[in-house]
């Protein structure tokens, strides 16, 4: 098995919902996905409105107008933004930097002017986080294309945009961003972010993380997943899942008895 793949099925406990769980286990980008997303989070589970999303794929609306998109992506909808940024996976008429610097943007407002709203059944992260993660993943989907863009906008940033601009850089492949990450694992005091942090530390392959990774699998947060019916709601240690999926993918041997990790 990859590090890759070994790092997105420890990856899967991170987002439990089946739209959540797009973000991290989805094969390949794709607005299906995207619309995948938005119908679980209007919380629209009516399988003639699931099937009649499946329609509006095939045949989907037409693309924003480029000169629209940064209006739309900083719209005070999460709707509007989500949709906006999306649809920039399909657009073969905008440079992957320019695609780069709108998915940013949409990071940032988010960051800034979260979404609010109860989370989906079965995750627990509040829709804010989900949608930071999706942007995250859009930037790892483009690559190196998107490393000068999340370099020239972590300049800019500070507070929590600066540590979400940081785990950006790392998605897109930037091995620079590592020490970054060391310290946002050892320092931040949002689990998301150190769960996040630990994620990309082990796709970077850095083994130099080795002590912080080990020390995070002791990491105190919790989080309590809600039920979505077909498992009673339960509680998991996000940050210490992440830790020892980022450790296995660096050639370590972890252990687990029940929510108790040791690496060797």
């Amino acid at each position: 098995m990859t590090r890759r793949a070994t790092l997105l099925l420890a990856a899967a406990v991170m987002l439990l919902g089946a739209g959540a769980a797009f973000l991290l286990l989805r094969p390949e980008p794709s607005r299906g996905a995207s619309s995948g997303l938005i119908q679980a989070l209007q919380g629209n589970t009516d399988p003639r409105s699931q099937a009649l999303a499946r329609q509006r794929t095939r045949n989907p609306p037409p693309l924003p107008a480029v000169s629209a998109l940064p209006a739309l992506i900083r719209d005070t909808s999460w709707l509007v933004r989500l949709r906006a940024a999306s649809s920039l996976a399909e657009r073969t008429d905008i440079s992957a930097g320019d695609r780069a610097e709108l998915i940013l943007d949409a990071l940032g407002q988010e960051v800034t002017s979260p979404a609010s709203g109860p989370p989906l059944a079965g995750s627990y992260l509040p829709l804010s986080g989900v949608f930071r993660l999706h942007y995250v993943h859009m930037i790892e989907d483009l690559g190196s294309a998107a490393t000068g863009p999340a370099r020239a906008a972590l300049r800019n940033a500070s507070g929590d945009l600066r540590e979400w601009t940081s785990i950006a850089l790392a998605a897109s492949g930037d091995n620079d961003a590592a020490p970054g990450l060391r310290d946002l694992l050892r320092r931040s005091h949002h689990a998301e972010v150190r769960m996040s942090s630990a994620y990309f530390l082990g796709l970077l392959g850095d083994r130099s993380a080795a002590g912080d990774l080990k020390a995070a699998l002791a990491d105190p947060a919790t989080a309590r997943v809600r039920s979505d019916g077909s498992e009673p709601s339960h509680t998991l240690y996000p940050v210490r899942e992440q830790a020892a999926g980022a450790l296995q993918a660096l050639g370590f041997t972890v252990e687990r008895n029940g929510d108790t990790f040791t690496a060797n």
